[in-house]
């Protein structure tokens, strides 16, 4: 995921303004501006969401998406959107 997140969405979509930061386990952090908080989200979504064979059967794994101006902040994308939290923020 780490890998598609790097050329699917950073590489490929420079409009976007997004910098890969930091992988921690299973989270990746990446910073871009709050306008396209949203759009970046459902891409790497997508780049998580990969399907999986298991013992015969396709999985998915669920995958969640926070926001925030930094990491002890983080809440889920859509209280975000919801609280317009970080308009007055960077």
């Amino acid at each position: 995921a780490l890998v598609s997140i790097w050329s699917d969405v950073q590489l490929a979509r420079p409009e976007l303004k997004v910098k890969l930061l930091l992988n921690v386990h299973d989270s990746i952090i990446v910073e871009c501006p709050r306008e396209h908080a949203r759009e970046v989200a459902d891409l790497m979504g997508k780049c998580m969401e990969i399907p999986m064979l298991v013992n015969g059967h396709t999985v998915r794994v669920p995958t969640d998406v926070k926001v925030g101006v930094n990491w002890k902040d983080l809440i889920d994308i859509e209280k975000w959107e919801a609280q317009d939290v970080g308009a007055t923020s960077p």
